[in-house]
């Protein structure tokens, strides 16, 4: 990534600009030179000469350095021979380690879910240094394909009962949480008995049967008869 500087340098101890650059990044400095050299010509001198004191941390090409280790260099700037070779300026660039992530936290850690219903899952991710922070991906742990299901924004559905994961990534970090699908609790939804209208004699006898139907596939309870005149039966 290419970015340029939008301020004069702070100045280090010995009166020498300094310039912190992330590994693998470039920044452009010519436009950060003692106003002498501006103003002699010398950046738009083609034949200005450019050179870091040390090439394995960063180069210079044209007043663009671009950071290759992290370390500490100084880039210096100078006229040709032929124009303005007494004038010249150095920056110090230190070269700092990327940022990394250092950290992933999923939250809520555990939560619990009917069959259909949504949790926004939220993920907040640490860096080492100030920076933006990678994208999250979410993915589900392998047992979890039944039981829950995820979209790419972090939205978990129950599906079935049981225990699954939901796990977010970034940067090489990641996290975990658990989701748990229960079952709503059995409702019995109708009773059918048959023979709905037996006919028996006196001292006689018939079996019925009872049907009992359940909400969420629930086991049905023990059935208990009675009738509504003992006088008859």
């Amino acid at each position: 990534m290419r970015v340029r500087a939008s301020r004069a340098f702070p100045y280090s101890s010995d009166g020498v600009r300094v310039q912190q650059v992330p590994a693998g990044e470039e920044v452009e400095i010519a436009d950060e030179l003692v106003p002498g050299l501006r103003r002699a010509g010398v950046v738009e001198d083609p034949e200005v000469q450019w050179f870091s004191r040390d090439t394995s941390i960063a180069t210079v090409q044209g007043g663009l350095v671009h950071a290759k280790h992290p370390g500490h260099t100084r880039i210096v700037v100078q006229g040709s021979a032929l124009q303005a070779q007494n004038l010249r300026d150095s920056v110090d660039v230190t070269v700092l380690t990327p940022p990394t992530v250092a950290s992933v936290v999923v939250a809520p850690k555990t939560a619990s879910l009917l069959p259909g219903q949504s949790l926004q899952m939220d993920a907040t991710v640490t860096m080492s240094a100030p920076a933006p922070a990678p994208p999250v991906t979410w993915s589900r742990t392998a047992n979890a394909a039944n039981i829950i299901g995820l979209t790419n924004q972090g939205v978990v559905t129950g599906i079935a009962a049981g225990t699954g994961g939901v796990i977010a990534t970034a940067g090489g970090r990641a996290d975990t949480a658990w989701i748990t699908v229960t079952q709503p609790p059995s409702e019995v939804l109708a009773v059918a008995v048959t023979p709905k209208s037996p006919t028996i004699t006196v001292g006689g006898s018939v079996t019925l049967s009872a049907t009992v139907t359940m909400s969420a596939g629930g086991t049905p309870p023990a059935v208990s008869w009675s009738t509504t005149v003992p006088s008859v039966l």
